[in-house]
């Protein structure tokens, strides 16, 4: 039954009035799905880019005996290492993606090591006083161009940084991929940390990396040698 106020509003007023309110209420609801939407990217975003899944080489023959513990993204995944040195093969999406970090451990404690940076005594050399001559031979061996490297420390051992790219080509397609290596030594072990990623063309490549890099950075500066922390 219609009251005596409504019967005083002309019908097409009253509709006027109900269109406009419909229509903020629908433009209410698309603002606060784009704000929800916006919510939900950021946290995929942070998820994808914090560091939250811890793994140690506890238990692993692979690690020869160094105990290390190193940080991924929780997006990430791992997958067998199937090479003998190799003790961590994780890579985004899962275990599905591009991008992706591999960790090998090798041990040369004896006068026949093969390479500038094979054994300790003489890294610590060559990195104070010419380090490009160790990350330009990983890159030769490694057939990588553009490259550029430095010193770094990863938890107060000594190593080397190096970045750099390569085309790779399988059965008949071609891969544009880059690299973030990083070399480092505690006593008789030295580490390796290669972390790439890549794209079907030149430009997306590079540009996929230079997204990449600063994860790369922040899941090697993660690494803990808990071999060396263990004895204090």
């Amino acid at each position: 039954m219609i009251n005596k106020m409504q019967s005083l509003i002309p019908i097409s007023s009253t509709k006027n009035r109900k269109d406009k309110l419909m229509s903020r209420i629908a433009g209410k609801a698309y603002s606060f799905t784009i704000y929800a939407s916006c919510i939900i990217i950021g946290i995929q975003t942070a998820s994808a880019t914090e560091l939250s899944n811890r793994i140690t080489t506890e238990g692993n023959s692979k690690a020869k005996g160094l105990l290390l513990q190193m940080d991924y993204p929780a997006t990430w995944g791992f997958n067998d290492a199937k090479r003998p040195n190799t003790v961590t093969n994780a890579f985004s999406d899962n275990g599905k993606g591009l991008d992706g970090c591999v960790t090998t451990i090798h041990i040369n404690d004896n006068a026949k090591g093969s390479g500038n940076y094979s054994l300790p005594k003489e890294a610590r050399k060559m990195i104070s006083s010419n380090p490009s001559a160790i990350y330009y031979e990983i890159a030769e061996r490694n057939s990588l161009s553009g490259v550029s490297g430095g010193k770094t420390i990863v938890d107060g051992e000594l190593g080397v940084w190096l970045t750099g790219n390569r085309e790779e080509e399988r059965f008949g397609i071609k891969m544009y991929n880059h690299f973030f290596i990083t070399l480092f030594w505690y006593k008789k072990w030295i580490t390796t940390i290669t972390c790439t990623s890549g794209g079907d063309s030149v430009d997306s490549a590079a540009k996929q990396f230079e997204k990449t890099k600063p994860l790369f950075q922040k899941i090697t500066l993660s690494t803990v040698i808990l071999s060396k922390w263990l004895q204090q």
